[in-house]
């Protein structure tokens, strides 16, 4: 509720004074009274002709006079205007903050029971931070033994998602896990600064190798970052079970002679969360600890500044019906001729301001649209799958998308549900909606034979829920069958996909394209239709494989024999040779960092591996 009360503006906020003429009018009437009443008998008098009152106070309070004032509070605050910025000009800026984010990148990060790991899960959930936090400046600290500044506050999310990509290939140069420290350095980086601090904090919580000296100068280090005006917000990467941790030769690590198990103690995320004045969330499996941390968190500690200009540009939404119809039905309910009772009128009123509420921001144009919804949907249920994508088309948003592309797939026109569930995906409200998008988008290109393209798709879903078990399995159908077709057609993968892989099919849909692509699906209550897992078979010489098989060498020689031109052949080997020169400056780039962290912590020398500080537990 406070996140919303945060983001919320009003069109005319000067209305608002007009709710204090109810408490002008009590006052006024007291004085008026209370005149009166000394004209009428001397103050030692006025115990013998004033009448005290018999109401109780549900009778006080359920009465002509409060649904007066509450309905012309309530008609006041919709004469303001209360709207929320739903689309806002590109360059606007919230007043007030800058985020500094500290990742934890010691060797416990690197345990799996979240899935892939929890340093690359942490690389994850920041590009969906990054989504949201555009307008505000970010910063990077990561930090093991030793804390180090990656990238400092700005504005440029392209530079700080590149360096967010080199987080898990780093090699910290020394053992260990001093979070005091990086907070410390966190808050040094945001001293001065004129606009609201806030630090993130992801870690995997595991505070079991650090002494009660250590967790006191944590804690006191929390508590100075909250008073001077900062904000801690945490994000939990590991799990409470925990997982045992392996050395570099990939035995248990082991720690006086018994096996190291990393565990989260949110418990205490949340009390030191707490005492920075912030908010501590798990991770989980939707984005509901960013709905926690920056909507209903970070987002209360800024407003959005917008000029002239730029509030002409912006889209609102305006929620001005919500409290005018309520209002006005308790003024008529406030001047109606006839005695009110709670037991004879209470549950009538409680009904009229429910279905006021229910109605309040119900429009006519959304009237329409669940009507062609209810009717496109009609058509899918008797199996008149091309009328459904006629209708469907008429939708807007998700839903329109979403129906027509399934429509067509159970039509079999799988080319066209291909482009259309790219179309759900981009206009999608969730991420569960894009993932359910995503992966039927996955199965589209499955059916067509396009085995490269699905493989992508697939891997785009689990790379936003590496637990979707479905996607697992269909991505090792779909990489089977681009093995088989391989060696059928005895082609290099870069010749099989002559342009018509995945990421080349959603540029030419609009979607962006991004090494970390979290797209996913949609809500099943909006889903017609339901995904099927694929069941791997175990003979590559079963009679369905073969099938399949045949069907993307068709795909193969089709793409061969004309899909593509001399000039995309070409730019997409030039595009290949490019992606292998860059991925040989991010290995160069990364070991520069390794480098800079060295000497950074006085070794004079490259290091081969990581080193261990004495007396400090090596996760």
């Amino acid at each position: 509720m406070s996140g919303l009360w945060h983001t919320l503006h009003w069109r005319e906020p000067l209305n608002l004074w007009f709710s204090l003429l109810p408490l002008a009018i009590y006052v006024v009437q007291r004085i008026r009274n209370r005149r009166d009443l000394n004209q009428y008998a001397d103050a030692h008098l006025h115990a013998w002709v004033v009448v005290a009152g018999n109401q109780t106070l549900w009778q006080q309070f359920f009465s002509r006079n409060t649904a007066y004032v509450m309905g012309w509070l309530l008609c006041v605050a919709a004469l303001a205007g209360p709207r929320i910025a739903v689309e806002i000009p590109e360059g606007t800026q919230r007043n007030g903050l800058d985020v500094m984010v500290v990742v934890d990148t010691s060797r416990s990060m690197h345990a799996s029971d979240v899935q892939p790991n929890r340093l690359r899960r942490a690389q994850i959930e920041l590009h969906t931070f990054l989504g949201r936090a555009a307008g505000n400046r970010a910063g990077l600290i990561v930090y093991a033994a030793k804390p180090h500044l990656f990238a400092p506050l700005t504005y440029d999310y392209h530079a700080l998602s590149y360096y967010l990509d080199l987080i898990d290939g780093l090699m910290m140069p020394t053992h260990g896990s001093d979070a005091e420290a990086a907070l410390a350095l966190a808050q040094h980086e945001l001293h001065g600064s004129a606009a609201k601090g806030v630090v993130l904090w992801l870690t995997d919580g595991d505070f079991s190798g650090i002494s009660a000296t250590q967790k006191s100068a944590l804690e006191k280090r929390v508590q100075e970052i909250a008073s001077t005006g900062q904000h801690l917000y945490i994000l939990g990467l590991g799990t409470e079970e925990g997982e045992p941790l392996r050395d570099a030769t990939g035995k248990w690590l082991e720690y006086e002679l018994q096996a190291v198990v990393s565990r989260m103690d949110a418990r205490y995320l949340a009390r030191l969360a707490a005492m920075g004045d912030g908010v501590f969330s798990k991770l989980s499996d939707t984005d509901y600890e960013w709905d926690r941390l920056y909507d209903r968190g970070m987002m209360t500690q800024t407003q959005l500044a917008l000029n002239a200009e730029q509030a002409r540009h912006v889209i609102w939404k305006e929620y001005y019906p919500w409290p005018l119809l309520p209002g006005l039905a308790l003024l008529l309910v406030a001047v109606t001729p006839y005695r009110l009772t709670f037991k004879r009128h209470g549950a009538t009123l409680a009904l009229v301001v429910f279905l006021v509420m229910i109605l309040a921001p119900y429009k006519p144009g959304q009237a329409a649209s669940l009507g062609d919804e209810r009717a496109a949907y009609a058509a899918f249920v008797r199996q008149d799958f091309i009328a459904a994508a006629q209708l469907y088309n008429d939708v807007p948003g998700y839903a329109g998308r979403f129906g027509e592309a399934v429509s067509l797939y159970r039509h079999g026109d799988f080319s066209n549900a291909v482009r259309q569930f790219g179309q759900a995906a981009l206009q999608a409200e969730t991420d569960v909606q894009r993932q359910r998008a995503l992966f039927d988008l996955g199965d589209s290109y499955f059916r067509l034979g396009d085995y490269q393209s699905a493989t992508e798709v697939f891997k785009d879903v689990l790379r936003y829920n590496p637990r979707d078990t479905n996607a697992s399995q269909n991505l090792q159908y779909s990489e089977l069958l681009q093995r088989l077709v391989r060696e059928r057609t005895g082609e290099d993968a870069s010749l099989m996909r002559q342009g018509r892989g995945a990421r080349s099919a959603r540029a030419a849909s609009g979607m962006e394209i991004h090494e970390h692509t979290s797209i996913s699906l949609g809500d099943p209550d909006q889903k017609p239709t339901e995904s099927k897992p694929t069941v791997i078979p175990s003979n590559e010489n079963d009679t369905s494989i073969q099938s399949l098989v045949n069907k993307g060498v068709e795909h193969v020689q089709l793409a061969a024999e004309g899909k593509v031109t001399v000039q995309d052949y070409h730019r997409l080997q030039t595009l290949s040779y490019v992606k292998s020169q860059l991925s040989r400056i991010e290995e160069a780039r990364v070991r520069v960092f390794q480098r800079l962290f060295e000497m950074e912590e006085g070794f004079p020398a490259p290091l081969d591996e990581t080193q261990s500080i004495p007396g400090v537990v090596p996760w």
